[in-house]
């Protein structure tokens, strides 16, 4: 087999369109990523280009590069042309001669070119049709967000949007491959099973081997798979690996990968095709409630909580989405808790750096079966291979179809929204624009209701600010809050099979419910979702009267000893009460550790002078969970002056990073205190927490950039609610 890469550079026309003629474009690609690097449209994402460029969906594309072939190539028995995808309406030549016509974004193309090949120079071209003039074939075939949706601006694509390649074989070739497992006594069975292809009608001398290798790469297994020579091009095999380092979600356990390779072979031994992959060893299934109803997944027999959240897109363009782009994504839903992303029906499947993180850090993840779901097309002559393939994936559940959904109880958080980061917002927003209620702000918000239904929730609890950028850190402050305020309430319910908020992560600069925003910034959402989503975790809910329920969760796969402490002050710093317990919690259980009477407190104290601290500690004293429980709405709270210090020590080398280590105390209650580095890229290891008086905390601080210990403490601001309510600017 040899395979000759088509990707890298091409060239992108339009007819008609002298500006672009012959205009360089690198595939995997798309126009809009091609006009924009030659200076010839505006990002979209910035102020209201997008409404400008609209005529790029409008206008018919040209792809096309020259190549290379040689004698060699040309001898095999059969040479394919492949397109891992096309965006979306296309018709592909070679040297002019006609071979496929794609109507899918979602399908993985294939055509047989030999007959249109010749030694030495050849060439090939995809015409694209104007996406919006074929909307009404288009839209069912493509990713609706492109369209327009509530989370992105409308912006057609068109392009080559997968890479591309020629495939020249003999004799056979593998033309899909899956496998299954079982678990049962302490072993693992794995069945591999799939199809091969041949040049001719035969299978005679045809024969399938694999080898299984454990995380540390010793080979574990090895055997042969029948092909039958008078079969279909079916074949199957079955492996046992004893005492397997079983795969779990993140939070429950570790995720180690085996390595499989498949070969298949010819009668002479000569290998044709392989397959390699990594496989995480584990049964991952949907099972009913006790009473037959909810459905919960559950891994190896352990039934668990989604905590979660709705992936969409993580870019306008799809190809301009880097490995490492998924890397960070997917390794900060891991650092926040989560254990489960979702796909958004109108997005698209996502590059195989993608799976791999999720199969690498325990993100189980549902709803495959929803993308590209209004592909129905009767006429499709290979019926069910509409969808782009996957190969077996630890993160992907064993049936796709039943999975926990709304009708469940599995509750989507969409209607809270926040804006992103200001620096984020501001490179999208020109000076002008950078008031709360203009009309460029009511378009960055996510569903309709404008910046206007913003700012009215805002205004029902939360002090209001008087500056632009204090109203992007409130609206965050506000979300988070609320967010994670019924993740605490819908994970303590055990009838519900998890919760998930919409989106995860943002695709550009806009006010929604995500928890990064489109520059890869942590939202405080993100950072208050690291406390509620940790394995064990004590929450406190105010009730009439003076009475506070206490309850510790834990999420975790471990049992847990702690020890709950509470103490209630003054907003002035004055402790009032205070207590301690030990207690025991089991995993996937829940526990009291109240209630708390606070009746004579608030009868001698206003409901907004008071405020009661949780926390939890485990054996060595390490604090493994703390919430503060308030009694008024934030606006009305009587906030004095927190008088936050600042001690910075120089950098540590903290989980292979160089970090600087913040310790920061307060006076008096500081309420969602946010440290902040203006015009630097950072990750915080903790942000927006509030801070019990004389308890000081550690946040430790990685900057993208290097600087010295001076430079950073320069260009720290640490800030807290109490700001926000007297306008106090940043300092």
């Amino acid at each position: 087999m040899r395979i000759l890469d088509l990707t890298g550079v091409w060239r992108l026309s339009s007819p008609g369109l002298e500006a672009v003629a012959g205009l360089d474009v690198v595939v995997p690609g798309g126009v809009h990523p091609a006009l924009m690097e030659a200076g010839l449209i505006p990002d979209p994402g910035i102020g209201d280009n997008a409404a400008e460029v609209k005529w790029v969906g409008e206008r018919d594309w040209i792809f096309e590069r020259p190549f290379e072939v040689d004698a060699a190539l040309l001898a095999h028995d059969i040479v394919d042309l492949e397109f891992d995808g096309i965006d979306t309406i296309a018709e592909v030549f070679v040297n002019d001669v006609a071979v496929l016509k794609a109507d899918n974004m979602f399908h993985r193309w294939r055509a047989e070119v030999k007959h249109a090949l010749r030694p030495g120079a050849n060439h090939v071209r995809v015409a694209v049709s104007a996406p919006c003039r074929a909307a009404g074939s288009a839209a069912a075939r493509k990713a609706r967000y492109g369209f327009g949706s509530a989370y992105s601006p409308e912006c057609v694509t068109a392009g080559i949007s997968r890479p591309v390649r020629l495939r020249a074989w003999n004799a056979a070739h593998f033309s899909d491959f899956g496998f299954s497992q079982r678990h049962a006594a302490g072993a693992a069975s794995i069945f591999l099973g799939g199809w091969i292809e041949t040049a001719g009608d035969s299978f005679a001398g045809l024969g399938v081997r694999f080898a299984i290798t454990d995380p540390d790469g010793v080979c574990v297994c090895r055997g042969d798979g029948a092909v039958p020579e008078q079969g279909d091009g079916a074949f199957n095999a079955e492996a046992r690996i004893d005492e397997p380092r079983l795969w779990w979600p993140n939070g429950l356990g570790e995720q180690p990968l085996y390595g499989l390779e498949v070969t298949l072979h010819d009668a002479a031994g000569a290998t044709l095709d392989r397959i390699a992959c990594r496989i995480g060893l584990r049964t991952l299934l949907t099972e009913a409630d006790e009473t037959g109803g909810a459905r919960r997944l559950a891994c190896n027999g352990v039934a668990f909580a989604l905590k979660g959240a709705v992936w969409i897109p993580p870019g306008l363009f799809p190809s301009r989405v880097a490995p490492e782009d998924y890397s960070f994504l997917v390794g900060s839903a891991a650092e926040a808790g989560l254990n489960a992303l979702r796909m958004w029906e109108g997005g698209t499947f996502e590059d195989e750096a993608f799976w791999d993180a999720c199969d690498e850090r325990g993100l189980v993840v549902l709803g495959l079966a929803a993308i590209g779901s209004a592909d129905v097309d009767d006429d499709n002559e290979d019926g069910e291979d509409h969808r782009y393939r996957l190969l077996p994936r630890a993160c992907i559940p064993d049936v796709l179809l039943g999975e926990p959904d709304e009708t469940d109880g599995l509750s989507v958080l969409r209607d809270v929204f926040s804006y992103p980061a200001p620096e984020t917002l501001e490179a999208c927003v020109p000076p002008a624009s950078r008031n709360i209620t203009c009309a460029a702000m009511e378009a960055r918000v996510a569903g309709g209701r404008g910046a206007a239904g913003l700012v009215t929730a805002l205004a029902a609890r939360w002090p209001l600010p008087g500056e632009f950028r204090d109203w992007l850190w409130l609206s965050q402050i506000a979300h988070g809050v609320e967010v994670c305020a019924a993740i605490a309430g819908k994970l303590r319910d055990p009838a519900c099979p998890g919760v998930l908020w919409e989106p995860f992560a943002s695709c550009w600069a806009i006010a929604d419910g995500s928890s990064i925003d489109a520059d890869g910034r942590w939202k405080a959402l993100h950072y208050l979702a690291q406390g509620e989503l940790a394995p064990t975790t004590v929450r406190g809910f105010a009730r009439e009267g003076g009475r506070v329920d206490v309850s510790i969760l834990n999420t975790g796969a471990d049992d847990v000893a702690a020890r709950f402490v509470w103490s209630a002050t003054t907003m002035g710093g004055l402790v009032l009460d205070q207590g301690e317990r030990e207690l025991a919690c089991a995993a996937g259980a829940s526990v009291e550790g109240g209630p708390l009477d606070l009746r004579a407190l608030l009868d001698h104290y206003r409901p907004e002078e008071v405020v009661l601290w949780l926390s939890l500690l485990d054996a060595e004293g390490f604090t493994l969970s703390r919430a503060p429980v308030l009694f008024a709405p934030p606006k009305h709270l009587a906030m004095e002056d927190p008088r936050i210090a600042v001690d910075v020590a120089d950098t540590l080398d903290v989980d292979g990073e160089q970090a600087f280590k913040v310790t920061l105390s307060a006076t008096s209650p500081a309420f969602w205190v946010w440290l902040d580095l203006p015009g630097e890229q950072a990750q915080f290891s903790d942000n927006f927490f509030c801070l019990e008086p004389d308890e000081p905390l550690d946040v430790f601080v990685s900057a993208v950039n290097a600087m010295t210990q001076f430079a950073f403490r320069r260009k720290l601001v640490v800030r807290s609610l109490y700001d926000i309510r007297v306008g106090r600017a940043p300092t």
